[in-house]
Formats: C-alpha cells, structure tokens, sequence
C-alpha cells in the first residue's frame, strides 16, 4: 500500500467512524456520498483536468498547478484510462475538449470542492458550531439589498453566523458549481441553468444625477436631455451595460462617455462627487448616499430582473427561507418607495 493509499484509508475510515456520533446527518450523507465517489479517483488527475478546461492548453494549467507538461499529460490519460471515454482530442499541442468533457466538468468542480471543503468541516464540528448561513452575491446588489437584509436577520437569528462572499456576476457560474453556499442573490438570468430561481423583483433602470444638478427637479428624464452631460459607463462584461447600450442603439443616440468603472457602486460614488451621470436602479443603489444623488425615471428605460436560489445540493440550511423572506420583503420596499 502506498503512502497516499494510507492517507486516504485514514481519512475514508474518519469520515465514516464518526457518522453515527455526528448531529448534522444529511451534509454528512452528502459528504461521504462524494468522497465515495472520489476516494479512487487520482485527485491530482481531476485538478489537471479542470485547470485545463478553464485555463485553455496543457502549458497553462502544468503551471497554475506546478508541474510538468509531461507529468500532466500522463495524469489525463490515466483520468481518461479509469473511466474509459476520451476526454479531449488531441492534435499536435492541442487539446480540444469533448462533449464528454464538456459535461463532466461541472461534476469534477463539484467534486473537488466537496474533497477541499472537508478540513474547514471538520474544524466546525470540533468547535461545535452552528452551521454558518453562506451568501454569494452579485456585486450589484450588495450596498442597497443584501447588507440590509443581513442586519435584520442576525437582528432576528442572533444565533446564526452569516458568511458573505461577494463575486462578479462573471465568476458567480464557478462558484455555483462549486456548491460552497447556501443562497445566491443575482440580476436574471441565473448565472447557472442547473438551479431553480425565486424571482424576488424586476426594476426598470433609471438615470443616477448628483442631487444639485438642474436635471434632478423633472419627474423623468430623457435619453437626448443627457446628450450633453458626462457619462460615467459600466463594463461591457455587466448585465446593466448591455442593457443601456441596447436601448441607445433603438434609440440611435450615442452619449458622452467620460469614465468607466467595472462596479456599479463606483460609477454611483462618482456621480455623488459630480463627475457625470450613470444608470441605476433602487435595488443596487447605496442608501448612505441619499442626499446627495436622484434617481430619476429613464423614460422607457430597460428592466432588471433579481432572483435568488439555493444550492443544487439538495441540503437547505435550516435559515434559508427566514433570510429569503427577509430578502423578498426589503425588496418590495425598495421597488415600491423609488422609482
């Protein structure tokens, strides 16, 4: 027997030695599930694997993970080898993924965050702690929807630590694979088609001025009243983008772009120091900054939708539907009192 053959037994016969003694039954089913399933399966192998799916070629990922084009090209070999079906084609230096590929790749994340989250679950059940309530979040939404609900849950569940991670709505997909939260809040559509989404709200965007400017007494705001105005744009890798600049093609107006930031909650900083205008909507708009912005109605702007929707484990957290409550009701309070 090999020492990884030993570590391996040492950790199977843990994981199982303590099921009977442990409270927290389904996520321990859940766990030994997937480590059963990897326990003869060279991790080493799986990792090759998912580097090179995400990174693109052999060289990239033998880097990222510190070895050798060599040795990593035999480890895909043998993942390929355990499981009889070829993963990737190859030409030369090139390697061009299968549909098998393809569709084994959301299961390898998966299983691989199973595997790594193990120490950190572990150390939980030596502390005896409650289990944490664990958010991702669309950076959009945080300031103005997702902190507030926070507060008011641990106002309600004192008990109940909340873990926040906060992601770009182009890396929440990897993280909703990986399967390490509880409850995503993210603009529609959902970042990944394996889940079932509670659509909590949708919102037409309206135009963000500083709260001195002219514009900010008219009830509503015209595309061609900002034709002469400072623009401060988001990215082209965000949902709102895309939806401004569909609209301004309908409409055949082209704005004065001056900045661009990659937040929405910097483009709105900037706006309350003066520096232009940009596009918003009430559910990602910083409440510590009223005063000193107006929100106005963008005559038919475009809509945002905002869902929410837990992990595909198929383990619920026992306060997931308190917080989603929560959630659901501030956000029809900020739907309803802005425009």
């Amino acid at each position: 027997m090999t020492s990884r053959d030993a570590r391996r037994g040492c950790l199977r016969a843990l994981l199982f030695a303590n099921l009977s003694a442990l409270h927290q039954c389904e996520k321990i089913e859940l766990l030994a599930y997937h480590f059963q399933k990897v326990e003869d399966m060279n991790l080493r192998s799986l990792r090759i694997f998912v580097s090179v799916m995400e990174l693109g070629t052999l060289a990239r990922a033998a880097e990222a993970l510190n070895t050798s084009q060599s040795a990593a090209s035999r480890m895909l070999h043998l993942l390929e080898e355990e499981f009889g079906v070829a993963l990737f084609l190859r030409s030369r230096r090139t390697l061009t993924p299968t549909v098998e590929a393809e569709a084994f790749l959301p299961e390898a994340i998966r299983l691989l965050s199973q595997v790594d989250s193990l120490p950190d679950f572990f150390e939980q059940l030596r502390e005896d702690a409650p289990p944490a309530l664990r958010i991702i979040c669309h950076q959009r939404l945080v300031n103005g929807l997702v902190l507030a609900a926070i507060a008011a849950f641990s106002r309600d569940h004192p008990a109940v630590p909340v873990k926040l991670e906060v992601q770009p709505r182009r890396d929440l997909g990897r993280r909703v694979l990986q399967d390490h939260f509880d409850i995503c809040v993210s603009a529609l559509p959902a970042p990944s088609p394996d889940v079932d989404v509670r659509k909590i709200a949708s919102v037409r965007l309206g135009v963000l001025l500083p709260a001195d400017d002219p514009l900010a007494a008219q009830a509503r705001i015209d595309t061609r009243d900002l034709e002469t105005r400072d623009y401060i744009a988001l990215d082209r890798s965000t949902v709102v983008r895309r939806r401004v600049e569909a609209t301004l093609h309908q409409q055949g107006i082209t704005l004065r772009q001056r900045h661009e930031v990659s937040t929405g909650a910097s483009a709105y900083r900037l706006v309350a120091e003066g520096l232009g205008f940009t596009f918003a909507d009430a559910m990602a708009l910083d409440p510590e900054l009223g005063g000193r912005v107006c929100l106005l109605s963008w005559g038919d702007g475009p809509e945002i939708s905002y869902g929410i929707f837990r992990s595909p484990s198929g383990v619920p957290h026992p306060m997931s539907e308190a917080f989603e409550d929560i959630l659901v009701g501030i956000a029809g309070r900020l739907v309803g009192t802005r425009p």
